[in-house]
């Protein structure tokens, strides 16, 4: 077993188990190669003060063989030889997950810091019924692309204040890119906005609701903003089967998507955030 940087020169052998979006997020791509086939891969991206663990995947059939502790172990050793203090990711914790997490809590060093940071939801656009989206309050929204300088510190102001996240430029141009994200703004402040990401593969269709946001939980509101998502989808003639993913903090928000998708969405799990402080 050999762990490998992965580089432009031999990126094309460990792409078809990378997923695009989080390529372009990575600054560090460990590889592992067994017998001239690669088998494992981890993504991160990696700061002076931090570095994210983005991606950790083991080829099925070779699990069990100390791929997964080496490609770890690779990593922990590269961030502390750059001094790196912190070392951290989230997870969506489920019984697919659970060898997983007892992997990590044997082998890595990493530990659970936060037990309950929102459960993961999924569903299928063509699961959401348009008809609960009538009359859904859609006044003063705009494109998240048209906010103005102030508008945008007043969204990273909220998000680091009610969600406790420091968004990057990254992140907040790929919501702005997406064509999906979208604020409203009234008597001069953003009371509501929903922030989207497209995720783009041969093999799926993925989009990321990052963060979903009302000052006042109004469902009217709610429902506004994801109205003005579902009408914009058919613009961008995403297709029915499109996976949409997001991560409520609130049981408002649960049950409003279970509604919305007639009890055909999917809690994938518990979100968790782990982390390993260099000693």
């Amino acid at each position: 077993m050999e762990i490998t940087k992965i580089t432009d020169d031999n990126i094309a052998f460990f792409k078809p188990v990378i997923p695009d979006s989080l390529l372009m997020r990575s600054t560090l791509c460990l590889g592992a190669v067994h017998n001239g086939t690669a088998c494992g891969v981890l993504l991160a991206d990696v700061g002076e003060k931090d570095a994210e663990l983005l991606w950790f995947f083991v080829d099925e059939k070779h699990r069990n063989m100390g791929c997964g502790e080496l490609l770890m172990s690779a990593f922990t050793s590269m961030t502390d030889e750059l001094s790196i203090p912190l070392g951290f990711f989230t997870l969506n914790e489920a019984e697919s997950t659970s060898t997983f997490v007892s992997f990590l809590e044997a082998k890595t060093g990493f530990v659970r810091e936060f037990d309950d940071v929102g459960r993961l939801l999924s569903f299928r656009l063509s699961s959401v019924d348009t008809n609960i989206l009538k009359g859904a309050d859609k006044t003063d929204i705009r494109p998240l692309s048209s906010i103005l300088s102030r508008e945008e510190h007043m969204i990273r102001d909220i998000l680091n204040q009610t969600f406790g996240v420091t968004v990057t430029d990254e992140e907040f141009s790929s919501w702005k890119s997406s064509g999906l994200s979208f604020v409203r703004v009234r008597d001069n402040k953003v009371c509501s906005f929903i922030l989207v990401r497209l995720a783009d593969s041969s093999r799926y269709e993925l989009v990321n609701v990052d963060y979903i946001y009302d000052s006042n939980n109004d469902i009217k509101s709610l429902l506004g903003l994801i109205s003005t998502v579902q009408q914009q989808t058919g613009e961008l003639d995403l297709p029915p089967n499109t996976k949409i993913q997001t991560v409520s903090l609130s049981n408002v928000i649960t049950e409003l998507l279970d509604k919305l998708t007639d009890g055909e969405m999917t809690d994938k799990g518990n979100l968790t955030v782990w982390t390993r402080r260099k000693r």
